[in-house]
């Protein structure tokens, strides 16, 4: 299985903390995944769609298992895409209406509730359970060997703006942006994705986000490394080759007896040395010189061979 599916499998097995935790969830799940139809004062049915099964066997559960609501369920296959389409009927019954008014789906006056309903907020544990089931409907979780990349869509901007700070509150630090018709609450940062992981409950995603994070972190530390080693590797031979430059011009116009011991004794070790670093230099010297003294000769013979240049 993929690692959003390992996610699911995950997800769909935690169950609520209290009973208003698991009409959190069903509360996401209608939301994110459902379609409410009105055919007259108070008839109202539902219509669920899901693409995961488990995620079809959860929702029918809930609606059994809280308010003991008749479903029907029936099953497609994409042709597109070839999977199978899961399709939740909950026809009209009577406490219907008095169902979507527990969740916090319909206000007093039988409007929808835009965002997320006051009494989800107040509990950690079914603030959690929504995220959850919210993910469930709606959320993915790139590979993260790939890239990391967490997002969850919702279809109002109260939704997405409560799901955003609620999130922000649990130390997941996500933005939001628009999408066409929809909003997307994500997260590019490994940590956060781990951070989410943790606070909805999948303990061993989020470990496996962990050792990602670790082998990346040491995968580019070792880069990291390797390239300040190649650019040192590289400046050291780009001094040695004008140094070298500089010998050749004082050996083709200068006398070579006529410099000092010391210029001489940096031109011999350079010579048999060509790839050595100027502090290798020094410490070949008779008696060993310090890098700032072996690089005050460097300088020298630099000079002497910018004034044969000159003459």
């Amino acid at each position: 299985m993929s690692f959003a599916s390992d996610i699911r499998e995950e997800l769909v097995r935690i169950p609520g903390e209290c009973d208003l935790c698991r009409k959190a969830a069903l509360c996401a799940l209608i939301r994110i995944d459902g379609t409410i139809y009105l055919s007259g004062a108070g008839r109202y049915r539902v219509e669920i769609a899901t693409d995961y099964g488990n995620v079809g066997r959860l929702i029918v559960g809930y609606l059994h298992d809280i308010y003991n609501l008749k479903t029907n369920i029936s099953y497609r296959r994409s042709v597109l895409h070839n999977t199978q389409n899961y399709q939740i009927d909950v026809p009209y019954q009577e406490n219907i209406e008095l169902v979507l008014k527990d969740l916090g789906i319909l206000d007093e006056n039988n409007s929808l509730i835009r965002g997320l309903a006051p009494h989800y907020k107040c509990r950690e544990c079914c603030s959690k359970s929504y995220l959850r089931a919210v993910y469930l409907a709606s959320g993915f979780i790139s590979e993260p060997k790939s890239a990391f990349h967490f997002g969850m869509n919702v279809t109002t901007e109260a939704l997405a703006n409560d799901l955003t700070q609620l999130l922000n509150d649990l130390n997941v630090h996500a933005r939001l942006v628009k999408r066409r018709n929809s909003w997307m609450v994500y997260a590019k940062s490994g940590k956060d994705i781990e951070e989410f992981l943790k606070v909805v409950g999948a303990s061993d995603s989020a470990q496996r986000i962990n050792e990602v994070r670790e082998y990346k972190a040491q995968r580019n530390e070792t880069n990291r490394f390797v390239n300040a080693e190649m650019a040192n590797l590289n400046r050291r031979l780009d001094a040695s080759i004008g140094q070298i430059k500089d010998i050749e011009v004082v050996l083709k116009k200068g006398d070579l007896q006529g410099l000092s011991p010391a210029v001489r004794e940096f031109i011999k070790l350079r010579v048999e040395n060509p790839e050595a670093s100027l502090k290798e230099i020094g410490e070949m010297c008779n008696p060993p010189l310090s890098k700032s003294a072996i690089n005050h000769r460097a300088r020298r013979l630099a000079q002497i061979a910018a004034d044969l240049k000159k003459e």
